[in-house]
């Protein structure tokens, strides 16, 4: 889940549902567009989605950013769904805070994995690094 925000010419927030098959092919669940970001309207975008899924189809895991709103909305609508945070916002927030940590050339465009081709000497280093500027 994931909202989209000033993206439209009415200047709201879309929440945009995605399911994932099994064999890795995104699918749109839903798109709502929302007043705001608030935790009151994602509940309510999200209570709505619930009622039409019902308890069988209710996901199990729901991936969003780290929205606060989303997730405490999330956590209401789904109680039983696993929450995870999303791999590709955590990457593109480490390389944009950390990047003497992890030089750019270091980091795939495409996936924003970080290339894990470091040799174990030079993977401490930079732990170590990462470690002591977010200490500072």
């Amino acid at each position: 889940m994931d909202s989209m925000y000033r993206t439209n010419r009415y200047e709201m927030p879309l929440l945009h549902v995605v399911g994932m098959t099994n064999t890795n092919i995104s699918f749109t669940i839903a798109l709502c567009f929302l007043r705001s970001e608030s935790q009151a309207n994602y509940h309510w975008a999200l209570s709505e989605l619930r009622t039409k899924l019902g308890d069988e189809y209710a996901p199990g895991v729901i991936v969003t950013d780290r929205e606060l709103a989303l997730m405490n909305a999330v956590a209401i609508s789904f109680p039983r769904a696993k929450h995870l945070l999303c791999s590709w916002y955590i990457m593109k927030n480490i390389s944009a805070k950390h990047k003497t940590a992890f030089p750019k050339e270091r980091i795939s465009d495409t996936s924003g994995a970080a290339d894990v081709r470091l040799s174990w000497d030079q993977f401490r280093k930079r732990w170590t690094r990462l470690i002591t500027d977010a200490a500072d």
